[in-house]
């Protein structure tokens, strides 16, 4: 009996592994958009989110685009044309460049972004992709609002039935 529970516990833990990888894979899979198509700081940020994919698939956009676009990552955000009329994916994806650039850990470049960006997210309730967001950092999810509540930090308005907070992106 404890020889099958362990063997169906393996397998289980085998076949979670393997969706991760799977997940992993198809995030990276995901083509940003040619740089060369766009100019200044829109190039700018496509390129940056080209040559840290691997970084932009593990970040948050706080744009907001998580729920107006269904956005689960940064990258996202590059792989269409989101990114081009948007100063916070831009701003995103050029520092966590610079940062891998310099060498930080994917754990010091969440905590960056996240302290820069978190109060810019233009909800007042966390969507399902930002909770799992925060449930999965590599830091400290109370660091992430620096322990401020999401609904206090801009003052709102309303569109389509949802509270955002006003001048955001994807809160246009």
């Amino acid at each position: 009996m404890n020889r099958i529970f362990y063997l169906n516990f393996a397998l289980k833990v085998l076949t979670l592994t393997i969706l991760a990888i799977c997940f992993v894979r198809l995030a990276l899979a995901k083509e940003v958009l040619a740089p060369e198509k766009f100019s200044g700081p829109i190039s700018a940020g496509y390129r940056a989110a080209q040559k840290s994919k691997d970084i932009c698939s593990k970040l948050f956009c706080y744009c907001g685009c998580d729920m107006t676009d269904e956005h689960t990552s940064l990258l996202d955000c590059f792989t269409s044309m989101h990114g081009v009329d948007c100063a916070i994916c831009q701003e995103e994806a050029l520092i966590a460049y610079k940062l891998k650039e310099q060498g930080k850990s994917l754990a010091q470049i969440q905590r960056a972004i996240d302290e820069r960006f978190a109060a810019q997210y233009p909800w007042d309730e966390a969507s399902p992709m930002y909770e799992n967001y925060v449930k999965n950092l590599k830091i400290s999810s109370k660091n992430v609002l620096n322990n401020k509540p999401i609904n206090t930090i801009y003052s709102t308005k309303t569109k389509n039935g949802k509270t955002i907070k006003a001048s955001h992106c994807c809160g246009h």
